[in-house]
């Protein structure tokens, strides 16, 4: 595509390596429900999976995607490029996902599993299970809790400052701030 690696797109395989993952754990989950329900092959285990998943994965991909190419409105490059490069690459990811690892599933043995006996998953599903038993049961108490921290964000959000000259962090008459200064009066200035 012509688009130089830069800060900013530096961070697209990581968030591409999330977003593939989520969308490969909710196949998995949905796959070994499958195949530890019924007496099923490990190609119909994988067909009922992607059926079950295809409208939330595609939404959730779709609107991901859609929310990465708002950045393509930016007036800096290297966000446009960024929001360009992740709308693509979510959908296709999105793609891989629908395709490869359903056709991998078809082709393994059936290995059925119980999803309630993993190792080392029975504290979190005991904490899973109480949060959303207090939620439902409770739920003026988990709203005014909920309401009291995001108070408190809003508060600390108000006191973040952004933004940094560099030259404020040299003191007056350094080489760096002289520089700095003769950049922002004939050139427009040093950040874009």
């Amino acid at each position: 595509m012509g688009i130089m690696q830069s800060v900013v797109t530096s961070m697209l395989p990581a968030l591409l390596v999330i977003i593939g993952s989520c969308f490969a754990i909710h196949i998995m989950l949905h796959y070994y429900k499958a195949t530890a329900e019924k007496n099923i092959s490990s190609r119909d285990a994988a067909y009922v999976s992607v059926v079950h998943l295809i409208r939330p994965l595609v939404l959730a991909g779709v609107t991901s995607s859609l929310g990465a190419s708002s950045l393509v409105v930016f007036e800096v490059l290297s966000i446009r490029e960024f929001g360009l490069i992740f709308t693509i690459a979510i959908l296709f990811s999105l793609f891989l996902c629908m395709t490869v690892i359903p056709a991998f599933l078809a082709l393994l043995k059936v290995q059925v599993r119980d999803m309630d006996e993993i190792k080392g998953t029975q504290w979190l599903t005991g904490f899973l299970r109480w949060s959303t038993d207090l939620s439902v049961r409770r739920p003026l108490i988990v709203l005014s809790v909920f309401i009291a921290i995001f108070a408190v964000s809003l508060v600390g959000i108000s006191k973040i400052k952004t933004g940094l000259d560099v030259a404020s962090i040299f003191p007056d008459g350094h080489r760096g701030k002289v520089s700095l200064d003769a950049f922002g009066e004939n050139l427009g200035g040093v950040r874009v």
